[in-house]
């Protein structure tokens, strides 16, 4: 439902999943299913649930010591940061992602909190941090052979072009 964009049946599923983890005792599984609830209301738009959902996860997912999912969750409250312009509690927030990514040997996840540090770098007016970010990312992703993500961080680059009014590096 999630992914058809069918907010109302994701919810409705992801909270009777959660009612069974919880009464299966599986607090790791729990705080997964939490954290990805946060994602879809973040997608509907509903900040102030998202909140609660990773706030609720993040808690479990410590419980656990799921360290993926509590770096997800980091990445979560970022997004949610972001959404209403707090750049600094973002920027805190996706680094403690990156910390626990690295930490686990994980370089594949630490791009999505990378790709959204390049995101900040360029709305604080960072052009030339904001491309070494993604050429970083692309670099890893250009070795992996990854051809969606380095289509994806290549329209970064162009995007951080037009931004400059550099109109040969964006095309």
């Amino acid at each position: 439902h999630f992914y058809r964009s069918e907010y109302p049946q994701a919810f409705t599923f992801f909270r009777q999943a959660e009612d069974r983890f919880r009464s299966a005792h599986d607090i790791s599984w729990l705080a997964v299913t939490l954290t990805d609830r946060a994602g879809a209301h973040l997608s509907y738009g509903d900040f102030g649930e998202a909140t609660e959902a990773l706030r609720l996860g993040l808690a479990e997912a410590e419980r656990s010591h799921n360290l993926f999912v509590i770096a997800g969750a980091h990445n979560g409250f970022a997004d949610v940061a972001m959404h209403v312009n707090d750049l600094e509690t973002a920027r805190q927030h996706l680094e403690r992602s990156i910390t626990m990514y690295e930490a686990q040997g994980d370089p594949s996840s630490t791009t999505i909190p990378r790709r959204y540090l390049a995101f900040l770098s360029l709305a604080a007016g960072k052009p030339d941090e904001a491309r070494h970010q993604v050429q970083e990312i692309l670099e890893f992703y250009s070795s992996t052979g990854e051809a969606m993500d380095v289509f994806d961080l290549q329209r970064m680059l162009a995007a951080i072009a037009m931004r400059e009014a550099d109109w040969p590096a964006a095309a």
